[in-house]
């Protein structure tokens, strides 16, 4: 995100509305148009400002959405949880693992990676803690799920061998996974990679973000992860499941309606406006889209208020 739509952010008392067409203009160079969105990002910015994702907050609580998960695909699928907090100065460094991670639960970036304990620098790790913990995410991108979430730190068990277990970022529009996001690091340079859900390369980037020389994901990963995300997916216009994969074991990571705050576009454009044309709206009513007494948006009946399932485009709906 750019240092000026950061400044914009401040200005809390700009409705969400203005804000957002001015943080989208700044940041796409593009008018967002709200009265007949196309683009994958104007839908998602007219689901932020239609009401009913207040409900979502329990989705994108690390803490909280543990019991959806447990209840959606079981315990499993859980990274063990070590050690939870409501401030910093409840942590108790000395007791914790030699490796971990330890993460705020009401925001996003927001987690610091621990893999040998004696050159961990406690003192800057909480001072980073503290600055997140004073931070509501709501204001960076005014995504509501976010606004009354209660901070508090968690502490994981870390996945992986040398280096963390290999995460993937997959893209599910109405309830279906269509695109896996891959993303690395080279050189302290970060790159992300698109697959279709047969592991096929797509001819897309992320604005900002190049390819790596991955050319496709293994079937048996395919496998694993899938029905894990179309579980989790289920009933939502649109959501990204993150899941790792460790020695054939999946682990859910998070779930995030609203990728890089629905203000960085992918490209080429052509790919942009498909991504937009596979969301299905909800009705443009704001009414609430979560039943609060059952576990799935819509109360476990997704054609209530949203029109069905994503259609199931052809192998080649993204140009390759």
């Amino acid at each position: 995100m750019k240092r000026s739509t950061r400044l914009l952010s401040m200005l809390h008392f700009l409705p969400s509305g203005v804000f957002l067409c001015l943080a989208y203009l700044n940041e796409t160079g593009h008018v967002l148009h709200l009265k007949n969105p196309r683009r994958f990002n104007e839908k998602l910015n007219f689901i932020k400002l239609r009401g009913g994702t207040g409900g979502w907050s329990r989705f994108v609580d690390k803490l909280a959405v543990r019991e959806y998960v447990r209840r959606m695909v079981g315990e499993a699928h859980l990274v063990p949880l070590i050690a939870q907090y409501d401030s910093v100065d409840e942590i108790d460094w000395m007791a914790l693992p030699e490796r971990f991670v330890i993460k705020c639960s009401h925001g996003s970036h927001c987690g610091l990676i621990c893999t040998d304990k004696a050159h961990f620098e406690t003192v800057g790790a909480g001072a980073k803690l503290r600055r997140w913990m004073r931070r509501n995410w709501y204001w960076v991108g005014r995504e509501t799920p976010y606004r009354t979430i209660r901070p508090r730190i968690m502490v994981e068990q870390f996945i992986g061998d040398e280096h963390p277990a290999q995460d993937y970022k997959l893209m599910c529009f109405g309830g279906v996974p269509h695109i896996i996001q891959v993303h690395t690091k080279r050189g302290g340079s970060a790159a992300i990679d698109f697959f279709d859900s047969s592991g096929r390369k797509l001819a897309m980037r992320k604005r900002g973000y190049p390819n790596s020389p991955l050319e496709r994901i293994e079937p048996s990963a395919l496998s694993a992860l899938l029905p894990v995300a179309e579980k989790l997916a289920a009933g939502f216009p649109y959501v990204r499941i993150d899941l790792y994969l460790h020695q054939g074991q999946v682990f859910f990571g998070e779930m995030t309606f609203f990728d890089s705050a629905a203000l960085r576009e992918f490209e080429p454009d052509a790919v942009d406006i498909r991504l937009g044309d596979m969301i299905v709206l909800p009705n443009r009513t704001p009414h609430s889209a979560i039943d609060m007494k059952t576990d799935g948006p819509n109360g476990g009946d997704a054609h209530r208020q949203y029109s069905g399932h994503a259609p199931r485009y052809p192998e080649n709906r993204i140009p390759v």
